[in-house]
């Protein structure tokens, strides 16, 4: 397995330019967080004036259809810098979510405060959001070849390790 190289990744981005997880993608390039670490992600652990973010929580699978979260331990919290990229597509991401939030009315689950979530605010199941990119990465015009998602624990954009996602 090895890691994509900036200009893959630059290239999978613009492909998936149009998609509703770009800035999921994009997040997850710029921080090296897991999938996890992603979907656990509150607005409430964003500071995008700040720019940077905490990741206090983790959604994991816990049995079949189950998704739990897993708190961090305070002192296990991890500081993110972000760059200006990354805080456009985050401002984005919060304008559409406000968008569906009036639209879903008291439907919507603003009690999760999730950053990455479904259009009704509920939490995604991280093996779901893992097939969808497994998906793009099989239909992405010159790599065919599927790729996992990668989650890596070393906090480096991809401009100082080469990559992010990895494939085989």
């Amino acid at each position: 397995m090895r890691t994509w190289s900036v200009d893959e990744l630059a290239t999978f981005l613009a492909f998936t330019a149009q998609d509703r997880e770009l800035a999921l993608y994009h997040v997850a390039a710029a921080t090296a967080c897991g999938r996890g670490e992603l979907l656990g992600l509150r607005w409430r652990d964003v500071d995008l004036d700040g720019v940077r973010l905490s990741v206090r929580q983790q959604y994991t699978r816990q049995g079949n259809p189950s998704v739990s979260v897993r708190q961090r331990a305070r002192r296990a919290s991890a500081q993110i810098d972000l760059d200006g990229e990354t805080v456009d597509l985050l401002r984005e991401q919060r304008e559409r979510q406000l968008f569906e939030r009036r639209a879903w009315g008291k439907g919507y689950r603003a009690d999760l405060d999730l950053v990455f979530c479904r259009p009704g605010g509920s939490p995604e199941d991280p093996n779901v959001v893992g097939r969808r990119f497994g998906r793009r990465i099989a239909i992405w015009p010159g790599f065919g070849d599927r790729a996992a998602w990668a989650p890596s624990h070393a906090r480096h954009p991809p401009s100082r390790r080469g990559g992010l996602m990895s494939r085989p």
